[in-house]
């Protein structure tokens, strides 16, 4: 069996806070289903920051599904989001975007301020031990960990920069007339 063919099935297996080890993920299919396999374990806490949250990735049924279960199970938990353009998540009716206008105390989208505009990379966090990151947000290498409790806070900390210079962005924002 090549790599390529292994990861789905060691994605498939990792669980949140117990596997141990990176998994090396290099497909469109294995990024997307990485990135489902930590919202649907998570908790507490989803932390995202994509340049513009692809649509290949995050914009499918069965995340969105796993997120809303994440914010319902526990009165405390949230999703954090953070894009470096707005507008074509706003255009496109993003399914995470409809989901933030539902439940906007338990989870919010925030455009990039100007200090991490054109950032390269990208990364999802899930609670504090779960990491996928990749170093050039348009490909779809990354390397997925699901129990780095060191990694995870790194990454947490870079995010709470990230997040605490973040703006609200117009187009992200719901409307009702």
């Amino acid at each position: 069996m090549s790599e390529a063919a292994a990861q789905p099935a060691a994605i498939a297996a990792g669980r949140l806070g117990e596997t141990r080890g990176p998994i090396a993920v290099t497909t469109l299919e294995a990024h997307r289903l990485a990135v489902l396999r930590l919202a649907a374990q998570a908790r507490r806490e989803l932390a995202i920051f994509s340049p513009a949250l692809d649509p290949r990735v995050f914009d499918h049924e069965g995340l969105a599904e796993a997120v809303r279960a994440l914010l319902l199970r526990s009165p405390r938990a949230r999703v954090r989001v953070v894009v470096q353009d707005a507008a074509p998540v706003a255009a496109r009716g993003h399914r995470l975007l409809r989901l933030a206008w539902r439940l906007p105390s338990r989870m919010e989208i925030r455009r990039a301020g100007p200090d991490h505009q054109g950032l390269d990379e990208a990364f999802v966090l899930a609670d504090e031990t779960g990491v996928l990151e990749t170093e050039h947000a348009e490909r779809y290498e990354a390397v997925l960990d699901f129990c780095n409790p060191p990694r995870a806070r790194a990454l947490r900390l870079r995010f709470e920069e990230i997040w605490a210079q973040a703006e609200r962005d117009p187009n992200l924002l719901r409307l009702d007339l």
